[in-house]
């Protein structure tokens, strides 16, 4: 249903470019001896036919990875806006992986306009990379060749199982670099957990080629 949830999150964001909504700053949760750690806490309101309010309370703890289990974790209070009071609590870090990656697939649709997009790359292969190349698989279904970096290899190669298997006629290329993929995709996802730019420059990429920056701290100011 990766259509569908595009579409819900159009409608957001247009209700949003109405100012029916109110979406105060996130809150970071930081620990002095965990840089790599965090907890988020995102509050929101949206109007338009959806009328709702709640907060996201969302972590992400990297190494959780080196114990088996999800890095990311959510969980979502949604209330009324008639009385205030809690009226549902949800698991949340699936709602949010889909999100992110219909929002960036909705973005990759629109900066395209229509245009044909052959190759994908993917520096990061973690999970919400691996939801954005599947949703950018229902917008641009001729896209048959994905370009994957991590610095991780092992997780570069089962990364590359679990994208063929979205479909036969998927290629999968590992690239050596990060240079490599900007080089050779035109629609480009970055996803990465870097605590610091680990991308100085942007000449490689081809002409016309667009960025999809999800996470924070990947390209250099300049």
């Amino acid at each position: 249903r990766e259509l569908e949830l595009i579409q819900a999150v159009r409608t957001a964001y247009e209700t949003h470019g109405d100012g029916d909504s109110s979406l105060p700053h996130s809150t970071f949760l930081r620990f002095p001896d965990q840089p790599r750690d965090r907890i988020i806490a995102l509050p929101a309101y949206l109007g338009g036919a959806c009328r709702i309010a709640g907060v996201k309370w969302g972590s992400s703890f990297p190494e959780n990875l080196q114990l088996g289990i999800d890095r990311a974790s959510a969980v979502v209070i949604l209330n009324s806006t008639q009385t205030g009071q809690p009226e549902a609590v949800l698991e949340g870090s699936v709602i949010s992986a889909k999100r992110t990656a219909a929002s960036a697939a909705l973005a990759a649709q629109c900066l395209f306009e229509g245009t044909k997009v052959s190759r994908v790359g993917l520096i990061g292969c973690g999970l919400i990379n691996f939801e954005i190349a599947r949703f950018l698989r229902a917008v641009f279904p001729e896209a048959q060749t994905y370009v994957l970096f991590d610095e991780d290899e092992a997780r570069a190669q089962q990364f590359q199982k679990r994208i063929q298997k979205l479909s036969d006629e998927v290629e999968v290329e590992i690239a050596k670099d990060v240079e490599s993929v900007l080089r050779r995709a035109s629609l480009i996802s970055i996803a990465t957990t870097a605590l610091k730019p680990h991308i100085g420059g942007l000449r490689e990429c081809p002409e016309g080629a667009a960025i999809l920056h999800i996470s924070l701290r990947d390209l250099s100011p300049d």
